[in-house]
């Protein structure tokens, strides 16, 4: 039985790969252990988003049905989130240590 996440992080990204990459690349690198990391995809053509997020095996993909914008992708992953604490990221986001 897997523990319920102390911190889940939902990060909502549309169409921008570069920079999801860079913002899951310092996710992975400054996040306590058995951190939920959910990345909310608010429909991006192609597979833009999903050939990013297979690259972090610990990230979990929610892809919107329609685009929706910002808002409603953010609240995809709240409610697909369990952690005690849900921290929102944009997908631009480079967290650094301590944060």
């Amino acid at each position: 039985m897997t523990a319920t996440p102390r911190l889940s992080i939902v990060i909502p990204t549309f169409n921008r790969p570069d920079l999801l990459r860079r913002c899951l690349e310092t996710v992975t690198l400054h996040s306590p252990p058995a951190t939920q990391v959910i990345v909310v995809d608010d429909a991006a053509p192609n597979r833009v988003v999903v050939d990013v997020v297979n690259d972090f095996p610990h990230a979990a993909h929610l892809r919107q049905p329609r685009r929706l914008g910002f808002a409603a992708a953010a609240n995809a992953g709240i409610r697909a989130s369990t952690g005690a604490i849900v921290e929102l990221l944009n997908d631009d986001t480079e967290v650094q240590s301590g944060w």
